[in-house]
């Protein structure tokens, strides 16, 4: 399968971008051009590179954005003293620096490569770059000047001066550092826009500096210039002008913050804390919510009593929970709480440890029996009750509100479900049953009642009653035909008349979850049942070029290059918010993301394609995205381990996220735990080990895929090893004694975790997906054929 055609990728490996000015020294042994010869975008003049065929990759690589391929690749070369050039030197630190890894730019480039005539001054400039990610200014200010006047490329002289100014800014210099970036707006045009704010937010004269704005021509640059001159003004006191810009900015959360800090007097402060809380109240539980309700601690605002219920309400769904236990006790040492709000509290503490839920307890004791939240107040003591371990008690007292709270729907069906639940981890499934039929039939309001009668079908199908299963999944259909199990309930229905050997029955029903959820883990099953063939997306087309869109990521290569990391998010950013206009405008978007190796926005950008009507391959490609294929392939195929599953696993574990830590410390692609990974590494031989490389793909795909085949290779199906891999073997082996466990679809089904259980469910429709979209046989053919080159 080839790949699609990816206009970013030529405007990558085309010599626009100021950042081939390394590349035109080192690519094929041929002569090249910039097709536009301007100081910003490339050097103008020919220049003859070297015709190594290692070269001529890394460089390749490099262009695709691909440096650990390229890394890879040049280290035997550097491992060899005759292959030991500059211009080996100079790749592979350009390789380092798109990694980040500073220290590695600094070690490869010391010593005699910087006399080197022919690479010394892009190599000085890779130096200022690092040293000043690194904190280090006045070495960056030394190569810099090194690299200037090094050479007499315009294209060099142009970047060098720019991080000339960026070392003065860093030192404090402000007026040498505002001349550097005036003048290099002048050298780089194509970024001009983003130097001469940053030579304004140098500027104290205002009046100098509404000139400077006047100059900015890109709507985006004209849009934050508006929030850079806000922060000028805040740091230099001018806060009240400050706000007024950054509510016409649309930042309304820094001109709240302000009007909360600098607010002062009664009429002020009230006013300031009532804008806070109305908007917490809108946005109750979101990251924006607490970042109001951080600006009102920060402020020592005085909340009355029902604004600190409030804020703890929000706090209890976006956290920290720390503040909503502090302001429930605020607000209660004032009032006594209603009956709603100790139970609110009551389920803070529940999650403060041991103390707390003893707290918790005490608590739900004091609301009065003929209070109309009794039956709650019941249900969650119960619950704690079960917490603690003591099963015989808090079945007692589940099986009490169910006859004391009959008539209260919420607490006699969540006291059914926790029934039913218990039953089951006690192998009772007849019991089970009955309290699932139980909960449907009395409670079908219930929130509870579609999974009711869905679990008590299954129990039927499992304990081979495949009549009353088919009966009561179609009627669960019937009665929820827009609910989110309505896939799952036909497609159980199906089996349930194969078992009957009702093969129209079955058929019919098997269609009928394809067509409720075409690209779902119940679609996929039920092709497979009918001998459908796997879905396939459609072809993809080429993506569409749109030129605001393809001068906007130029400038994001520049700014990139040249370290401004901020203004190039900047920019990113606005390309995501243009992106809901069509949906060849969010794939063009999203694919541009993927290049860039931003796979979680690229994902997104996906979904939102689709739901604008782009479900083509390329949409799929995006919400399914492959990185360092060539690695993942590989060491799959050295294994014998299916590398769409891989892949489908890395997706779901970390996003392609080589550098995320989960909050229990697993880590890299595969989320690999450092205490397993421990045994791995010595089993691999890996000396000295470091948890620290569990970062670095290779290691963690290394013993990722090693770590995974342990469970393909121990369980007959891939479902089974799923729920192994994510949840353990001892808790496998008692899912699989349940009636019904050697049925690997069924098994999944009664897996008693429902992360577990959706874990398992959206790795294998993420397999199914990556072995539609990708062509494995050539992807493990990359590598080999990268080595021989």
């Amino acid at each position: 399968m080839s790949p699609p055609y990816c206009p970013t990728r030529q405007f990558l490996q085309g010599a626009r971008r100021l950042h081939a000015v390394l590349l035109l020294f080192l690519a094929a042994g041929c002569t090249i051009e910039a097709e536009h010869p301007t100081v910003g975008e490339a050097p103008g003049a020919r220049v003859v590179a070297k015709a190594d065929p290692v070269h001529r990759a890394a460089a390749e690589l490099l262009a695709s954005r691909e440096p650990r391929r390229a890394e890879v690749l040049l280290a035997a070369a550097l491992e060899e003293p005759g292959r030991r050039s500059a211009v080996t030197l100079l790749l592979a630190a350009e390789a380092a620096t798109a990694r980040s890894k500073w220290a590695r730019v600094d070690s490869l480039l010391a010593g005699d490569v910087l006399r080197d005539p022919e690479v010394g001054a892009p190599a000085q400039l890779l130096l200022a770059r690092a040293a000043l990610e690194r904190g280090q200014a006045s070495r960056a200010l030394a190569h810099a000047r090194a690299a200037r006047t090094g050479t007499d490329d315009e294209a060099v002289r142009a970047r060098a001066n720019v991080f000339l100014a960026r070392a003065h800014d860093r030192m404090g210099t402000r007026d040498i550092a505002k001349a550097g970036y005036t003048a290099a707006a002048e050298e780089l045009p194509l970024v001009s826009d983003w130097l001469l704010l940053r030579a304004t937010a140098l500027e104290r004269d205002p009046k100098k500096r509404a000139r400077q704005y006047e100059r900015l021509r890109g709507e985006t640059a004209q849009r934050h210039a508006l929030i850079a001159e806000a922060q000028t003004l805040e740091r230099s006191g001018g806060v009240r002008q400050a706000i007024a810009l950054y509510e016409r900015a649309g930042e309304p959360m820094h001109a709240m913050r302000l009007r909360a800090a600098v607010a002062s007097g009664r009429a002020e402060r009230d006013r300031a804390r009532r804008e806070l809380m109305t908007f917490v109240r809108r946005h109750s539980g979101t990251p924006e919510a607490r970042q109001a309700i951080e600006m009102l601690d920060h402020g020592r605002y005085d909340l009355t009593r029902d604004e600190e219920v409030t804020v703890a309400r929000s706090a209890v769904e976006h956290g920290p929970l720390s503040r909503a236990r502090t302001g429930l006790a605020r607000a209660f040492a004032r009032r006594a709480p209603t009956a709603e709000e100790r139970i609110l509290q009551a389920s803070v503490l529940a999650e403060a440890g041991p103390n707390g839920r003893r707290q918790a307890e005490r608590l739900l004791a004091q609301i009065p029996k003929r209070s109309s939240f009794a039956g709650i107040a019941a249900l969650e003591r119960a619950k704690l009750i079960r917490r603690r371990g003591q099963a015989n008690q808090a079945r007692a007292a589940f099986r009490a509100i169910v006859k004391t709270h009959a008539k209260d729907t919420a607490a006699a069906s969540g006291a059914l479900l926790a029934l039913a639940e218990m039953a089951t981890d006690d192998k009772r499934d007849d019991a089970a049953r009955d309290a699932w039929l139980t909960l449907a039939r009395r409670y079908p309001t219930s929130r509870h009642a579609p999974r009711a009668r869905f679990e008590a079908a299954i129990l039927a199908f499992a304990a081979g009653r495949y009549r009353a299963a088919a009966a009561e999944l179609d009627s669960a259909a019937q009665a929820w035909p827009a609910h989110a199990d309505l896939a799952a309930m036909r497609y159980w229905s199906g089996r349930a008349r194969a078992a009957l050997k009702d093969t129209a029955g079955a058929r019919e029903r098997w269609d009928a979850a394809i067509a409720a959820s075409p690209v779902s883990y119940y679609a996929a099953r039920a092709r497979q049942r009918t001998g459908e063939p796997a879905w396939v997306p459609d072809e993809a087309t080429e993506y569409t070029r749109f030129r605001d869109i393809e001068d906007a990521l130029t400038r994001v290569d520049l700014l990139e290059a040249l370290g401004m990391d901020s203004e190039a998010r900047i920019e990113l950013d606005a390309l995501v918010a243009s992106a809901d206009s069509s949906a060849e405008r969010a794939l063009t978007v999203g694919n541009a993301f993927r290049v860039r190796r931003q796979l979680r926005r690229a994902m997104a950008l996906g979904r939102r394609a689709i739901a604008l009507g782009g479900d083509d391959a390329r949409a799929w490609r995006l919400v399914y995205p492959l990185d360092e294929a060539d690695l993942l392939a590989g060491e799959a195929a050295r294994r014998g381990v299916d590398p769409a599953l891989v892949a489908a696993v890395i997706r779901h574990e970390s996003s392609f996220e080589s550098w995320v830590t989960s909050p229990v410390g697993a880590r890299g692609l595969m989320q690999v735990m450092p205490r397993v990974a421990v045994s791995l590494a010595r089993a691999e031989d890996i000396r000295p080990w470091d948890a620290e490389m569990l970062y670095e793909p290779e290691t963690n795909v290394r013993l990722g895929v090693l770590h995974l085949r342990t469970f393909t290779r121990h369980y007959k199906h891939t479902s089974v090893a799923l729920a192994a891999y994510n949840a353990g073997p001892g808790r496998v082996a008692r899912w699989s004694k349940r009636r019904g466990g050697k049925d690997p679809e069924l098994f999944v089904e009664r897996i008693r975790f429902p992360e577990t259980r959706s874990y398992v469910r959206e790795v294998m429709v993420s397999r199914d997906m990556y072995d539609a979209l990708y062509d494995w046989d050539s992807l493990a053919a990359r590598k080999p054929e990268m080595a021989s080159r």
